[in-house]
């Protein structure tokens, strides 16, 4: 029998290109999701003045970096972010002196960062979704240009900043996965099943719940695990029926099995 071939590249539908394309119409429903947040504190008007709050001066060159990314132009868009991420960074260093430090791009997730905050009884500061894309965009333009290690550098200091994301935690994952590090690839998809309810809207729960999967069982099978990995894709395709990338590893496993 021939054997059946297996895109590592593509394990879970993933990859960072795939994930900022997503990311595109999204951003504009990111940020006024975020910007609602009673968790968010950041531009809010003076009590009793009616004020919308102000966009964040981050949103329009992370706007303009995922167009060139979008553009196949990795260097400028990482280039067009050297400010934002100096920015990202001086935010973090100030408000980690009061507490604890987050990136949110969703209301859900802002406010599961305010619990965090309550139950470590100290303050927990959520920055506007717009310093998460930068860090992700910068990311991405990292590992566009092979430069892996930098781009999964980023990525960490992202998930430090956002540890209920599940896209980021996924992301990470497969960086991981792809520089030989199973283990840390099977915490970080781990995370990123158990944090995907936290997702914005049910499509996207459902979508990242079965990325997550789908980056487990590619490692069980890496592992010898079969029966895990069996189990593990065939929960994801429950979630995300008929997806191409689990029912090609379903076949890998069962030519796998003993005859």
């Amino acid at each position: 029998m021939k054997a059946i071939n297996r895109k590592r590249g593509a394990l879970a539908a993933l990859s960072m290109l795939g994930m900022a394309q997503m990311a595109v119409p999204a951003m504009a429903q990111d940020q006024a999701q975020s910007a609602n947040s009673p968790a968010n504190h950041e531009h809010a008007a003076p009590a009793g003045q009616g004020q919308k709050a102000q966009p964040d001066p981050l949103d329009a060159p992370a706007r303009a970096a995922m167009q060139l990314l979008l553009q196949h132009k990795p260097q400028e868009a990482y280039d067009m972010l050297a400010g934002p991420r100096a920015e990202v960074d001086r935010r973090v260093a100030e408000d980690r002196k009061n507490g604890l430090v987050y990136c949110a791009v969703s209301m859900t997730e802002a406010i599961s960062y305010t619990l965090l905050g309550a139950a470590a009884k100290t303050r927990a500061k959520v920055l506007l979704p717009s310093a998460c894309h930068v860090l992700y965009i910068s990311a991405y333009a990292q590992s566009e240009m092979g430069h892996f290690d930098k781009g999964m550098a980023l990525m960490e200091k992202l998930t430090d900043l956002a540890p209920q994301n599940s896209q980021y935690l996924s992301e990470l994952g497969f960086a991981y996965q792809r520089s030989g590090q199973a283990t840390k690839a099977m915490g970080m998809y781990e995370r990123a099943r158990d944090t995907a309810d936290l997702a914005p809207t049910p499509d996207l729960v459902k979508r990242r719940k079965a990325v997550a999967l789908r980056g487990i069982g590619y490692l069980l099978i890496d592992k010898g695990d079969l029966d895990g990995a069996e189990k593990a894709y065939r929960t994801s395709l429950e979630i995300d029926p008929g997806n191409p990338t689990a029912t090609n590893e379903l076949a890998v496993i069962a030519q796998r099995r003993p005859k």
